[in-house]
């Protein structure tokens, strides 16, 4: 049996390029953390790890190879339903995480250039009950829509493919300007913070009941981009069987560094539809009907439906805080 306490590097023959994937996969053992300083700290005084601003991960994996290459760690296959509030079914789930090849490794990941998205219900309860967990959705309260660049999103997938897990995209998973869209969790009674840095260099974390992420969005009513740091566990995909080997990304958000708002969002949930309309008189009796507002319909050419995203702009990123856990 391998020890994830000290990883055991091996190359896979479907790397991507020329670069061998590495990974680590041992069903028999839970992930565990290692901290030897430079990725990932540790305060003995409160037993928390801490992610240090070298553990973020670029959106390019391109970029991975300027510096140490961050590999994927995947765990032990457990029930958890146990734990779950509500739970009326087995909820199997798979432990991952991200190691560097000096030995250290952390189960929080640091994607950069991530975003949270601003949605108007933001802390109303939904009327539908959660069937895993027994639980009313709210938005920020109990999931948060996070948008993940698509190229560290494949990166991941890809390293789990290697190992011979199969992730595949939720129902609710999507791909939209350059980033996959999936629901993070957000653990009960917790309330993400939200890390700023401040001109002069000094960073805050604002995490108490009035000043946080959420109340943060509720008050600029826009989406924000920075890093954004989960924990994530891969998740039996409806349907599952061992033949097939599926799993979804199942991601816990815990915080966020917010560097800048953005117009980049989700995709409608109702794709727009669109249609010319033909060349044929609106009866004078309908536009009768109309009264008044006849005068604001009469003479205008437009196509009938139709929406758009508009494009973000990031401010440049300041040097990073580090993200404990």
């Amino acid at each position: 049996m391998n020890d994830l306490s000290n990883p055991v590097f091996g190359d896979i023959s479907n790397a991507v390029g020329d670069a061998p994937l590495h990974i680590v996969k041992d069903p028999n053992v839970k992930m565990e953390m290692v901290a030897l300083g430079k990725y990932v700290r540790k305060n003995e005084g409160s037993g928390m790890y801490i992610s240090t601003s070298k553990a973020i991960l670029p959106a390019d994996d391109a970029d991975d190879e300027k510096r140490d290459t961050p590999y994927v760690l995947i765990g032990n296959e457990e029930d958890i339903s146990s734990r779950l509030t509500g739970a009326t079914r087995a909820t199997y789930t798979m432990s991952i995480g991200v190691g560097w090849a000096d030995g250290e490794k952390t189960s929080m990941f640091c994607f950069d250039d991530a975003i949270v998205e601003y949605r108007k219900n933001i802390d109303r309860a939904s009327g539908k009950l959660n069937s895993a967990t027994g639980t009313q959705p709210r938005y920020m309260v109990t999931y948060a829509s996070v948008g993940i660049p698509i190229k560290r999103y494949n990166w991941l997938v890809e390293y789990a493919d290697a190992a011979g897990v199969s992730v595949v995209r939720g129902p609710k998973d999507q791909e939209n300007s350059g980033y996959i869209w999936i629901n993070a969790n957000i653990t009960r009674d917790y309330i993400p913070p939200m890390v700023i840095t401040l001109p002069n260099g000094g960073v805050k974390i604002l995490g108490d009941q009035k000043q946080n992420l959420k109340a943060a969005l509720m008050t600029a009513k826009q989406s924000f981009i920075g890093v954004v740091a989960m924990e994530i566990n891969l998740k039996r995909g409806p349907g599952f069987t061992v033949s097939s080997r599926n799993y979804l990304l199942s991601p816990s958000l815990k915080m966020m560094q917010v560097i800048d708002i953005t117009d980049i969002c989700s995709p409608p949930l109702n794709k727009a539809v669109e249609f010319m309309p033909k060349d044929v008189v609106t009866s004078t009796r309908l536009l009768e009907s109309l009264r008044g507002r006849s005068a604001n319909i009469v003479g205008q050419e437009t196509i009938i439906g139709g929406t758009g995203n508009l494009a973000g702009q990031q401010a440049p990123i300041p040097e990073q805080p580090d993200y404990a856990h």
